[in-house]
């Protein structure tokens, strides 16, 4: 034992080398051949025949130590080889010898056990060969699964740092855009109340329009920033849906007649629970949508009612839509047959903006298309079936008076050029008009004695300063409340949180003079 004990210790100590295999392979064999022959030769003890007790104790022991090394030479079968044959042949051999019957008869099942326990060790050297495979496969795999996991883990770290990187790019291209856009469609506002040349007004309808086109690109990215943020909240309503699809029907239906197909409207009245303006959205953009890919034929808007839900559907007799592209449709800025990006086709954000109101209203939206022959887009929404008692919805567009005339609006702005804009549009309101670049320079117009009617304040000012935070001292300065409202062109998503938690209303550059002065009188009835 104590020598075994050494072999092992040294073993452990030594190097792995092909070399060193092989030596401690040869010092393997010889100590199992050793150990067995020490066994093997106690049946020529003299007089072992003589003591029967002994004998049978040594037939035993051998017996038991071939089972034990069974276990432990195993793994290296030629060292078992060697240890069986030198302690089972030595008793096989001298028990034959002796003659007497039972001594013969132990010598024939020494000769039996020896090949039965080599067979033994042969498989068990098997199993463990396999184990050990097995567990250096296991170890590969293991390997291989941690290497790919944190291959995924780096991948995925890069797309959050992409995806980070294009929203951050998105919301800081998306504000200075919206800066000078936002200036222009003011001018623009101003513009069309001074001159009164056809062919004059003619250039500024062009200008409205290429500014339009632009500003719709910019709302669909404001609206898809909005909704990664969260900051959209649906306000569930009880509301008829007729006027809402008719209205919506009303106005398709003129760029479906440009191009000389039917937009029909099949449905009756109906009162449904959902966000309206964002349910409005919904349909708008699939309506359009139908409309831009048909060239014959038509496009219809229908609702039906199936249990307690309601099926509201666009169909269309246009170019559909192959089975695969399904999931694709819905992503940002992906669409079919546009690979030159002709505006005329779209932007690529309709459907995107779609999928995230279904998923926020919870109103599954479902696809079924035919390529060449049509699509039908269908959301399902809940009913209110006992419409009798239900109360009336309130109704969706606000009415109010667009005379400003006379209002003192103070504009905080640190655009110069938007300053110059807005004060123009609103003097040709009748406006009277205070400006500020900044947080100070307002509370210095407070301070002597000059108190606005309404605070009109962009967002993001000099400093680090918010118009929030500014509205917030002025309130401070003036001693109460005066009515105001928020303009920013930021997309950024911690920023929409920030402005829509604030409680103020909020336009979104650029801001159509129409909605400025909408919202100037809506301010004005709270004065």
């Amino acid at each position: 034992t104590s020598v075994w004990l050494l072999f092992i210790r040294s073993y452990r100590s030594s190097p792995i080398t092909p070399d060193r295999i092989r030596f401690w392979q040869a010092i393997y064999l010889i100590a199992g051949a050793l150990t067995g022959a020490m066994w093997g030769v106690t049946v020529f003890w003299p007089g072992i025949f003589v003591q029967a007790e002994m004998l049978m104790f040594l037939i035993i022991m051998v017996f038991a130590v071939a089972a034990v090394a069974l276990t432990v030479l195993a793994p290296f079968y030629p060292a078992f080889v060697a240890f069986a044959m030198m302690a089972l042949m030595p008793f096989a051999i001298r028990l034959l010898m002796s003659g007497e019957g039972l001594n013969t008869m132990w010598g024939t099942i020494f000769l039996l056990y020896t090949p039965l326990i080599l067979l033994s060790g042969h498989n068990m050297q098997r199993v463990v060969l396999d184990t050990i495979r097995l567990r250096f496969e296991n170890l590969g795999l293991v390997h291989s699964l941690t290497e790919k996991n944190a291959q995924a883990e780096q991948a995925r770290d890069e797309a959050e740092r992409a995806n980070a990187s294009k929203s951050k790019f998105l919301a800081a291209a998306s504000h200075d855009l919206r800066q000078p856009l936002h200036a222009l469609s003011l001018f623009v506002g101003v513009l069309e109340r001074r001159v009164s040349d056809p062919a004059a007004q003619s250039t500024i309808g062009s200008i409205k329009t290429s500014s339009r086109a632009l500003e719709n690109l910019l709302n669909a990215l404001l609206d898809i920033s909005r909704l990664d943020a969260g900051s959209l909240q649906p306000r569930v309503a009880t509301f008829p849906l007729l006027p809402m699809l008719q209205r919506i029907v009303d106005t398709g239906r003129a760029a479906a007649t440009d191009k000389g197909l039917r937009c029909r409207l099949f449905a009756r009245g109906v009162l449904v629970q959902s966000d309206p303006d964002m349910l409005e959205r919904i349909l708008s953009n699939l309506l359009s949508n139908a409309i831009r890919y048909t060239h014959r034929g038509g496009v219809l808007l229908s609702c039906r009612q199936q249990e307690n839900q309601l099926h509201i559907g666009v169909w269309d007799t246009g170019i559909g839509i192959a089975e695969r592209e399904f999931d694709n449709i819905f992503k940002e800025f992906y669409q079919l047959g546009n690979s030159e990006r002709d505006r005329e086709k779209g932007i690529g954000l309709g459907l995107a903006i779609v999928d995230r109101l279904c998923r926020l209203l919870n109103h599954p939206l479902n696809i079924k298309s035919v390529p060449s022959r049509g699509s039908v887009f269908s959301i399902e929404l809940p009913f209110v079936r006992n419409q009798q008692h239900r109360k009336q919805a309130p109704e969706i567009v606000a009415h109010y008076s667009d005379d400003v005339a006379g209002l003192c609006i103070l504009v905080i702005d640190d655009e110069a050029l938007i300053r110059q804009a807005i004060s123009e549009l609103l003097d040709s309101w009748g406006c009277l008009v205070m400006l500020a670049e900044s947080e100070q320079q307002a509370v210095e117009q407070i301070s002597a004695g000059r108190i606005p009617d309404i605070i009109v304040a962009d967002y993001r000012l000099r400093d680090g300063k918010t118009g929030t935070e500014a509205i917030e001292r002025l309130y401070i300065e003036c001693g109460k409340r005066i009515p105001a409202a928020v303009i920013t062109g930021d997309t950024a998503p911690d920023r929409l949180q920030a402005i829509e938690a604030s409680g103020f209303p909020v336009l979104y550059k650029p801001v159509a003079p129409a909605r400025l002065r909408a919202l100037l009188s809506n301010l004005r009835d709270t004065v």
